[in-house]
């Protein structure tokens, strides 16, 4: 009977670990690109060496090396980098580590041998280390920003493993030493904890730093890369709008130049000046930005085969500055035609923009398949770049939130709209 709880504890406990280290794994290194035939014979392959290595080898040394090498092999399922793998190889380890010194610690502080009662003992320290480490995991849970994509400096990853080697080393010697009392004992692995705690803080913090330092980058690129390609626009459009004058005016007198006889030819230049006066015009306020890249962007989606109506009367002249027009419009445009080019059939965007009671009203309409990612509220990128969630509305939020407006997202089964009010000071 002994025999059988000590084997089924094991195997239990064993599988149970498997599943805990998984967690881990997806604390510090996220789930995405996961190969799962991969990862699943890994696993596999924990479990077996972990078990032959426990029967013929039960040596701590050798147990230390087998478990961190088995857990930086299981990292490298996760395609990171090689800072974020060894940290997190790391931090596992010091977890499930943190565990076993936990239940040493109790052990010696109830002063029972549990080696007297066989292997009933063996079965209680199974169950105990799992639990605890689970426990231990689902703190460590609340931390955001330790599976983030960050690109974390090579010296910061290399000053995490050498404290988490340092806090083994150190734990490993008090815990070997047999003349010293519980209390000391219960200190050091108190202290250890926070120690390790503390670590997984620091890491989860900078981290975040560096996410939103990143993200505060892009967005200033992206909102120079609009800025930029709204003085193209803006100069290719006052270009263009001559070039049509004048080539309109050439091949009126190009007609004229060539005889009745020339039907053919004659016929061919009346349809090129008429397609040269149809050309689509979306936006015709005089407000050079607003016009040159809702031209721009609507007459790319009409091109595309999208649906485009728009509805603007603005005048000439508002107290936006080009830059912040160009950031709002652009990243809606560009969400709205990446999002309906997206359908088969029934594509469509509906722009309408006016100026009314000292503000400037914005409403895009555009339809799309259905499919809305979010995180906590907050809609995410169809994109692979997951680390930049979002990062064109946050752009249209800043820029809005600079003329005290507001931006409201609504959606439905088939049609997504964005409203924006910008509120103009006299």
């Amino acid at each position: 009977m002994d025999n059988l709880l000590y084997m089924v504890s094991y195997v239990a406990s064993a599988f149970f670990e498997l599943y805990i280290i998984s967690k881990y794994m997806k604390l510090f290194l996220g789930k995405r690109n996961i190969n799962k035939q991969k990862i699943t014979l890994v696993y596999l392959a924990k479990l077996i060496v972990g078990i032959l290595q426990y029967a013929w080898l039960p040596y701590e040394i050798i147990n230390v090396a087998v478990t961190i090498g088995m857990l930086f092999l299981i990292t490298m399922c996760y395609g990171k980098r090689m800072v974020n793998r060894a940290i997190a190889t790391a931090f596992t380890f010091m977890c499930m580590f943190a565990s076993e010194a936990v239940v040493a610690m109790l052990i010696g502080l109830s002063g029972v041998d549990l080696t007297d009662s066989r292997h009933e003992g063996d079965a209680f320290v199974f169950i105990s280390v799992q639990l605890i480490s689970w426990l231990i995991c689902e703190v460590i849970s609340i931390f955001k920003n330790i599976n983030d994509e960050i690109v974390m400096p090579k010296l910061f990853g290399v000053s995490m493993i050498v404290l988490t080697i340092l806090i083994f080393t150190m734990e490993l010697n008090i815990f070997m030493q047999k003349n010293l009392g519980g209390r000391i004992k219960m200190l050091s692995v108190f202290c250890m904890f926070m120690v390790l705690f503390l670590m997984i803080y620091l890491y989860d913090t900078i981290s975040g730093i560096f996410k939103e330092k990143l993200q505060t980058d892009r967005m200033e690129m992206e909102k120079n890369y609009y800025y930029q390609q709204a003085q193209l626009l803006q100069k290719s459009s006052t270009e263009l709008r001559k070039f049509r004058h004048d080539i309109s005016n050439h091949l009126y007198v190009l007609e004229g130049m060539i005889g009745e006889e020339n039907i053919e030819t004659k016929n061919y230049l009346q349809n090129l000046t008429r397609r040269v006066q149809q050309t689509k015009t979306f936006s015709s306020t005089g407000n050079v930005a607003f016009d040159s890249i809702i031209n721009y962007k609507l007459s790319d989606a009409h091109e595309r085969g999208i649906k485009v109506c728009s509805h603007i009367l603005l005048p000439s002249e508002i107290a936006v500055k080009s830059d912040d027009i160009v950031t709002i419009m652009g990243n809606l445009l560009d969400n709205a035609i990446e999002a309906a080019d997206c359908l088969e059939d029934d594509k469509y965007i509906d722009l309408k923009i006016k100026y009314q009671a000292g503000a400037v009203w914005i409403t895009v309409r555009n339809s799309y398949n259905g499919v809305v990612f979010q995180r906590e509220g907050e809609l995410l990128t169809k994109k692979e770049d997951t680390l930049l969630h979002g990062i064109g509305l946050k752009n249209v939020n800043a820029a809005v939130e600079q003329y005290n407006g507001e931006m409201e997202l609504t959606y439905d089964a088939r049609e997504f709209c964005v409203k924006i009010m910008l509120y103009m000071e006299e």
